[in-house]
């Protein structure tokens, strides 16, 4: 396994570190201060044994680079964490005042579980906004009351083996104003994002 250091001198409760029980925390310093992290987290084909916990964290996808730029190459614009292909072994946890501007990718990837607790966002509208496309989560997935996803939750091919929750979540703003839910046929949204 390689390891290459992006940030020196951190300690826990001071930022987002790596911890050696090999969990991934993002959260607040010892201010209170919660991370905020700008452009994305590539964590594709990641092996995390322990738990994913970002908590009271702010995550904004970059821009899309201008085609006519020097960097032109192929760049996933508006994702703000990348992670198809991920494996969680432990729980995978969104809580406090968590923000997300952009896309949560973590298509045919294998989590514990899934958890967006109470006062968090996802914001992505008229796109993705949660891919759990050909995912497996050995346990449940749960959107807290009033988490907000702004955008479209994607489940196709998704095994969930616990229960799936998303009583009081408030989902809007899908990306071709239509809801899917598994084993229907396409519903049009109303103003809420409810399905009539």
């Amino acid at each position: 396994m390689n390891l290459r250091i992006v940030a020196r001198g951190l300690r826990f409760p001071e930022g987002p570190i790596a911890m050696a029980d090999g969990s991934v925390l993002l959260v607040e310093d010892a201010t209170g201060r919660g991370p905020v992290i700008r452009g994305r987290i590539d964590l594709g084909r990641a092996r995390i044994g322990g738990q994913f916990l970002a908590r009271n964290a702010t995550l904004e996808a970059r821009s899309p680079i201008p085609v006519a730029s020097a960097y032109t190459r192929w760049r996933p614009a508006g994702i703000a964490l990348y992670g198809p292909r991920m494996s969680v072994g432990g729980e995978t946890t969104l809580e406090g005042s968590c923000r997300v501007a952009g896309s949560i990718d973590l298509s045919m990837s294998e989590l514990s579980n899934l958890s967006i607790g109470q006062g968090c966002s996802l914001r992505a509208p008229g796109h993705t906004a949660l891919d759990l496309s050909n995912a497996e989560i050995l346990s449940d997935v749960y959107l807290g009351r009033t988490v907000k996803v702004e955008g479209t939750t994607r489940l196709t091919g998704t095994r969930i083996h616990g229960k799936l929750t998303l009583k009081g979540a408030v989902l809007t703003a899908p990306e071709d104003d239509h809801c899917r839910a598994v084993g229907s046929h396409r519903r049009r949204c109303g103003p809420s994002g409810s399905a009539r």
